[in-house]
């Protein structure tokens, strides 16, 4: 069996959602079925009366995992500076880290909510965070902390990461 995929909106057009889309896709068929896959979840932001929400590509769960995946379709090349990235023809996105750490926590506080899950194994879960990038990307860390971390990773990379942490719970 594979991961299950849910789809809370749209994918953005362009090149950008069509990336999301294949991530999603690569993702469930290519995770066991303990993961769900979530894509373009939006959670409202709370007391701002205006809204506005926030916006994650993909939320991967699985008891004991939540990860935040930040999607960028940057080729061929991605240098990784410390809140940074940046692809050689010039496009970067600046804060990058500092934006999807948010996200995580913002996530934390809300899974301690329903809809959420409340078993033991979900109330512990730390949430982290993952920028992804096409698996033919060469990815240059200007910055060791992520370097050592693997803030940054391709979507191959991912896959077996993810793959490994559901053998590790056999």
């Amino acid at each position: 069996m594979t991961a299950r995929l849910v789809t809370c909106g749209d994918f953005a057009a362009g090149v950008g959602g069509e990336f999301e889309r294949e991530c999603a896709r690569q993702l469930r068929d290519n995770l066991p079925e303990e993961y769900v896959v979530a894509t373009n979840v939006n959670i409202l932001r709370g007391g701002t009366g205006g809204g506005e929400f926030y916006e994650y590509d993909v939320v991967l769960s699985a008891p004991g995992v939540c990860d935040v995946l930040e999607m960028k379709c940057i080729t061929p090349d991605v240098v990784v500076f410390e809140d940074l990235i940046r692809s050689q023809t010039g496009f970067y996105v600046d804060q990058i880290f500092s934006k999807i750490n948010h996200k995580a926590k913002i996530l934390t506080s809300r899974l301690q909510q329903p809809p959420f899950a409340s078993g033991p194994k979900h109330r512990s879960v730390r949430v982290g965070s993952q920028v992804v990038v096409p698996t033919d990307t060469n990815i240059t860390f200007k910055f060791n902390a992520h370097a050592t971390s693997k803030r940054v990773m391709t979507l191959a990379e991912v896959i077996e990461k993810y793959k490994r942490f559901s053998n590790a719970d056999r």
